[in-house]
């Protein structure tokens, strides 16, 4: 609720993710926009509009996790840190994805297997998991361009020498952010520095959100 104000959102793993549980409502349709820039040349790749679709079908094929894999670009995910704030961690969630047909990562496997076997896999429902699919979540989130505006409008994605205004449209875009200055997205937990053509690295501590 954090991220993007008022409007009740699905669980986070659901938003993040597109698990194969199909829901009844979800967050409002945005239009969609491209998530596809500069990917691999032979790798099959679906707008946003069909994989919402693809999610709610009635009837096989579901959405399944590795559709998730057609609406980024690899090197939205893989590379990217993302800090846990309170305890000035930081991790690559994704990390797990750097390879086209890589496995997925355990924090996700780990979900899946409590989903469908909540007893036999009662060991992998731990805190740590539980903290890593939320930084996947919030990285999925912020790098999503359909909510970029919302999450700058929310103070989420800020800026402290630029006016909103000036915000909006130079996060719609994907990285490096045309601009000097830096650019970040937070939260009370979680923390992601935003590549800019004035600052072109990964942020090496907390400091930069505070």
């Amino acid at each position: 609720p954090q991220l993007l104000g008022g409007t009740p959102l699905p669980p986070l793993p659901v938003v993040a993710h597109r698990w194969s549980s199909r829901l009844s409502s979800s967050y409002p349709w945005r239009r969609p926009t491209s998530n596809l820039a500069g990917v691999p040349v032979g790798v099959t790749h679906y707008n946003v509009a069909q994989i919402r679709n693809k999610r709610f079908a009635t009837t096989p094929p579901y959405y399944n996790i590795n559709d998730s894999r057609t609406v980024f670009r690899s090197d939205q995910f893989y590379g990217k840190k993302v800090w846990f704030i309170p305890r000035s961690d930081s991790s690559f969630p994704w990390h797990a994805w750097q390879k086209a047909n890589g496995p997925h990562p355990k924090w996700w496997t780990a979900y899946n297997g409590v989903k469908h076997d909540r007893f036999g896999k009662i060991k992998e429902a731990k805190l740590g998991t539980v903290m890593h699919a939320l930084e996947g979540a919030f990285l999925a989130l912020v790098q999503c361009l359909d909510f970029r505006e919302t999450l700058a409008t929310r103070g989420i994605i800020r800026c402290r020498n630029l006016p909103l205004t000036q915000l909006k449209p130079i996060v719609a875009a994907w990285e490096p952010l045309q601009t000097q200055q830096i650019v970040i997205a937070r939260t009370d937990f979680f923390g992601y520095k935003f590549l800019s053509t004035g600052s072109q690295k990964q942020a090496n501590d907390v400091g930069v959100f505070t």
